[in-house]
């Protein structure tokens, strides 16, 4: 038994990528230089952070707070980090230091789910957007990317599917890279099914997925633009919450929602970083928006 915990152990470590793992231990290093300990007291994270709130960004103070829950959730220790006085003190302080730079709103699960209810009937727009938008917030893909995808870009497996992204904003000499989308647990929330409701009802069986529908019904041959998502995210955004709740709400708004979904689910950032390509964990930071994070027992 020991040699198997041994094991289960090592393969943990494992998952952790390298990078992820040095960004951890510099950042738990100076909270144990200043007073912090494993297992730490939400007074003592709350403190740490009321210490250097003055001399560190509103980024690195958050990028610690994921260190120290990572720590605990490492060990199966009770999070810190989650409870009222350490959330409550980061908030003070973001607020005390002034406003963040302008970013795209994050749709987390609870927002997609009802942009997508908006897509309910049989239509080809409707089935088109639905896929659209439970696709690209499950993949966490980037606008061009999920409008450059193509039907052999896709590969369909029992549990979901695997998807093989050429290029990327990051990965400019086209080494790609795959991304997972497991099936959800209900049909109005699985990007899977509803993929493959629109491939099928638009009969596509090659070349884009997503292309642009005239008034006569007729697809066409083309994929659709990365602006053109913002727009269809947009207009769904405006109906339901209205024109002034949609302000800062685009195509952007599905990758960043599915990095502050998972952070708030406790998924480990080298998994969410694994998920959506980013090139590290600071640039994976920006995308997270605690204060929209929601509450949910699954990304999708």
């Amino acid at each position: 038994m020991k040699i198997e915990a041994r094991s289960a152990k090592a393969y943990a470590e494992a998952a952790r990528a390298p990078q992820t793992k040095l960004c951890y231990a510099s950042d738990l290093r100076h909270f144990k230089a200043n007073g912090g300990r494993i297992p730490a007291t939400p007074l003592q994270v709350a403190r740490y952070l009321a210490t250097f709130a003055g001399s560190l960004s509103v980024s690195t103070l958050q990028r610690r707070l994921w260190a120290i829950q990572e720590a605990h959730r490492s060990r199966e220790l009770p999070n810190p980090v989650a409870t009222s006085k350490v959330q409550d003190t980061m908030r003070g302080i973001r607020r005390t230091m002034g406003a963040a730079p302008m970013h795209a709103i994050a749709l987390t699960r609870r927002h997609i789910l009802q942009l997508a209810a908006l897509h309910r009937d049989s239509g080809l727009p409707a089935l088109r957007n639905r896929a659209m938008l439970l696709l690209g917030f499950a993949g966490a893909f980037r606008r061009s990317e999920l409008m450059g995808l193509t039907v052999a870009d896709i590969s369909v497996l029992p549990d979901g599917l695997r998807i093989r992204v050429k290029r990327s904003k990051t990965d400019q000499e086209g080494h790609g890279r795959t991304v997972w989308i497991s099936k959800a647990k209900t049909r109005a929330s699985c990007a899977v099914e509803s993929l493959r409701r629109w491939l099928v009802a638009a009969q596509i069986t090659q070349g884009p997925l997503f292309r642009k529908i005239t008034l006569g019904g007729r697809i066409g041959n083309e994929a659709l633009s990365p602006q053109t998502l913002n727009v269809i995210v947009k207009a769904a955004a405006r109906r339901v919450w209205g024109i002034d709740a949609a302000n800062g709400v685009s195509g952007h708004s599905l990758r960043a929602g599915y990095c502050t979904e998972a952070a708030s689910q406790g998924v480990p950032l080298h998994m969410i970083r694994r998920q959506t390509g980013h090139t590290s964990i600071e640039a994976l930071m920006r995308y997270i928006r605690t204060s929209d994070s929601s509450r949910g027992t699954s990304v999708l």
